[in-house]
């Protein structure tokens, strides 16, 4: 049997015992003691018999001359009965209590969550299915949430969620994650801010660092307060509660375009020849489809040189347009992107979209991001048998598993199809949104293999490395340069696919490939190079004489203006892949 089973099914064997001893020893009781009071015959002695039974179950025994085995019997299962009975009603009663009282033992360490919606209770299910401890803290419960939530076994903590007294009564200085989910951004920055100033305080109470860190995530819509405060200091100097930012929506994005099953970008590699653009279509420029556009202009950098183009059909595309490059003036040095203000349901949008998917001088995928269920599933059951003619792939933005994604499920399931849903979130909202534990740790690597080289070129200069915040070990390294291994650590696979290769786990059967060629190298290396440019542009960055703290660079220009010391530095990055690869239980094979 799994560790998640819920509250009804881990009671429900307990409840069933008690209903089959209790008829026992009923019948039990009701023999013995007419056995034990002479075995007078007739209905009248069986009757007084039963009756002095029954009020076994009640502690109650009428004496008798003897006591036969059966009678004996009986009271014992009676008491029984009455025992489990008791035990069960207060904890049906009780249980939420019990369980906070539970929190007073240390381990295992417990995940809280703070905030209650469709997220939280979708974090739920997958904590308990791991048989972690979860406590749900919110303002209030109503019934049909507080119910999900003690089926699942969790422990239910009400009131409000930066108040201190509420995080200790949900002991979040002894959690191994706390999790903000409010709907309010301003709300979690608050939680985040209330448990580190508690947590500190409890530090240097004990004067004691042994614990283990709690690791605090905040969910924030915003994506721009999100950039800003991953690249300040704002939340530094508490090594017990590393905090990390994360959102839906941008989960969703990475999931889309990293997914090795659906690959909308290079749909399995761009080589150094090929003569096409990888061209991406974006229906509806809401948050969704601001996010995926980002991280396309983030990963959209192939061998053969050729610019990203986004597309975007949207009814207030120029609006669109301004608060795009409001927050990102350089966003159109990254890529080549147009905005055509249209109504979806148009017939000149159905025909732009007819033309693109027909260019064969263009990789085409179409991503549907409306706010709306119903409008996503209308147009891409219009558009699906033109689609599926031409093979391009299109991906519909659904908001749960439920619903509308279900009957565009069956919808697509009769025969292969192009139509592909995502962002739902029974997919997006797992532990693996928190803590991408796979690329988080191969981006560890790669910055500890640029850590050493770094730090030894201090060395020789006779410099301090420690003077260079890049140079930190990872768990200390700001978000900003965190989130740049990141970005680094999802191209690979862009890279690979150019060469004819891709990663696997460690166990396929295929022979590995342990050394690039100086052919591939040269590719890989600019690629690298026109990646870490669009990195660069998209934090603001601009072109000059080095000065870090204003984010000027002299090295935002083409490949082949860079110095050959330079060019050098993408060369040992490239030439390690498969040894990043490897730190991570993985290899570079050949594609099958």
């Amino acid at each position: 049997m799994s560790k998640n089973w819920d509250h009804n099914e881990k009671t429900g064997w307990k409840c069933w015992l008690a209903f089959i001893l209790a008829p026992t020893a009923i019948i039990l009781g009701t023999i013995g003691y007419w056995i034990s009071t002479g075995s007078t015959p007739g209905i009248n002695a069986w009757l007084d018999a039963l009756y002095r039974s029954l009020q076994l179950l009640l502690f109650r025994m009428t004496p008798v001359p003897s006591i036969h085995w059966t009678l004996d019997l009986a009271r014992w299962l009676a008491a029984a009965v009455f025992g489990l009975a008791t035990v069960l009603a207060v904890f049906r009663v009780f249980h939420n209590e019990l369980r906070q009282i539970r929190l007073q033992i240390p381990w295992p360490r417990h995940v809280v969550i703070l905030g209650l919606g469709p997220m939280t209770l979708q974090l739920v299910q997958c904590y308990r299915g791991q048989g972690r401890r979860v406590v749900v803290v919110a303002p209030t419960f109503d019934t049909k949430s507080g119910d999900v939530c003690r089926a699942k076994g969790t422990t239910l903590v009400m009131g409000e969620l930066t108040d201190p007294a509420t995080l200790i009564k949900a002991r979040v200085y002894r959690a191994s994650h706390v999790i903000a989910l409010s709907e309010e951004d301003s709300t979690n920055i608050a939680i985040a801010d209330e448990v580190r100033k508690l947590i500190l305080k409890r530090e240097c109470k004990s004067h004691s660092n042994s614990q283990p860190p709690v690791k605090c995530f905040v969910h924030l819509s915003n994506v721009d307060a999100r950039t800003s405060l991953r690249a300040s200091a704002a939340f530094g100097g508490v090594c017990r509660c590393p905090i990390r930012f994360f959102d839906l929506f941008d989960a969703a994005a990475r999931k889309l375009l990293l997914d090795a099953g659906q690959m909308p970008l290079d749909q399995g590699g761009i080589g150094k020849d090929d003569p096409r653009h990888v061209h991406l279509v974006i229906l509806g420029f809401g948050r969704m489809g601001q996010t995926i556009a980002l991280r396309a202009a983030q990963l959209g950098h192939f061998a053969n040189g050729k610019p990203l183009r986004i597309s975007v059909i949207d009814q207030q595309a120029d609006q669109r347009k301004q608060a795009l490059l409001f927050r990102y003036p350089n966003f159109e040095k990254t890529c080549q992107i147009e905005f055509h203000a249209l109504n979806m349901e148009s017939l000149p949008a159905r025909q732009m979209l007819e033309t693109w998917s027909a260019d064969k001088t263009n990789v085409v995928s179409i991503v549907i991001c409306f706010d709306h269920d119903e409008l996503a599933m209308e147009v891409a059951l219009r558009m699906k048998s033109k689609l599926d003619l031409m093979q391009v792939p299109l991906f519909v933005r659904m908001s749960s598993k439920s619903g509308f994604a279900s009957v565009l499920q069956g919808a697509t399931a009769a025969m292969p199809s192009q139509v592909h849903a995502f962002g739902m979130v029974q997919d997006c909202c797992t532990d693996h949104l928190l803590e991408d534990t796979l690329n988080e740790k191969l981006a560890e690597t790669i910055h500890n293999s640029f850590r050493v080289e770094k730090t030894e070129a201090y060395r020789r200069k006779n410099e301090n490395p420690d003077k260079d915040i890049s140079t930190r070990i990872w768990t200390e390294l700001d978000e900003g340069l965190k989130d740049s291994n990141l970005q680094q650590a999802n191209h690979i696979d862009t890279k690979l696919h150019a060469i004819g290769l891709e990663r696997v786990s460690i166990i396929d059967p295929r022979l590995p490939v342990e050394r690039l060629g100086p052919e591939d190298v040269e590719l890989l290396a600019e690629m690298e190079h026109n990646r870490w440019n669009a990195e660069r542009w998209l934090q603001g960055w601009t072109l000059g004489a080095s000065n870090k703290p204003n984010k000027i660079t002299p090295y935002l220009v083409p490949w082949n203006q860079l110095s050959y010391d330079i060019q050098e530095y993408d060369r040992q990055t490239v030439r390690r892949i498969p040894d990043f690869l490897h730190a991570v239980d993985q290899k570079v094979c050949k594609k099958s």
